[in-house]
């Protein structure tokens, strides 16, 4: 198993991802993005059209079968950062702010619950931590709460964990969770 430094604790992981969530007009979903700033519309129509062609199933699904135009995703993210589920908890738990969305371990939601240690269920989590599911992550910010980038059109979300079907939750090695003195409250 690597060994990652440590690059937050567990309060600033949870401090940043509810930041995210009370700034999430600033933000939109986009699946394969990564923080990018998207400026104008031309930047929005390149990011959408390389997505698009390397996701195209994902889009198929996530935009046209929810009644959506590949136009109004390109409309939907301009004047914004785009990021997926992967990239929200990377960026909130290796400590970085919105200037500098830049990370050291960039892992899909697969990655992230690979990495992590002390594997256990949603219920029995930690502030901070990884919630996880086939296909998708958040982060817990306790209070049974956690914040997520949840879909196109969706965006940043804070919301209850109460049947969000997450099924593990891990501490992220890069993360310390040391002097823990938030439960997890549900």
């Amino acid at each position: 198993m690597a060994v990652y430094p440590i690059l937050s604790d567990w309060d600033y992981v949870r401090t940043l991802a509810v930041r995210l969530y009370t700034n999430r007009d600033q933000f939109a979903y986009l699946y394969g993005g990564n923080g990018e700033y998207i400026k104008d519309e031309a930047a929005a129509r390149a990011i959408v059209d390389r997505m698009w062609a390397a996701y195209p199933s994902h889009f198929q699904t996530a935009v046209i079968k929810t009644g959506h135009t590949k136009e109004q995703l390109i409309q939907h993210i301009i004047g914004k950062r785009v990021l997926d589920c992967s990239a929200l908890v990377c960026y909130v738990s290796q400590g970085t702010a919105w200037g500098n969305l830049s990370v050291m371990y960039d892992l899909n939601s697969s990655g992230l619950i690979s990495v992590c240690h002390d594997i256990t269920t949603p219920k029995q989590g930690v502030c901070g931590g990884l919630l996880w599911k086939k296909g998708h992550v958040g982060i817990d910010v306790g209070g049974g709460c956690f914040v997520e980038a949840a879909n196109e059109f969706v965006d940043i979300r804070m919301r209850n964990l109460s049947g969000a079907g997450f099924t593990k939750s891990g501490r992220l090695p890069w993360v310390n969770y040391g002097r823990m003195i938030c439960a997890s409250d549900r």
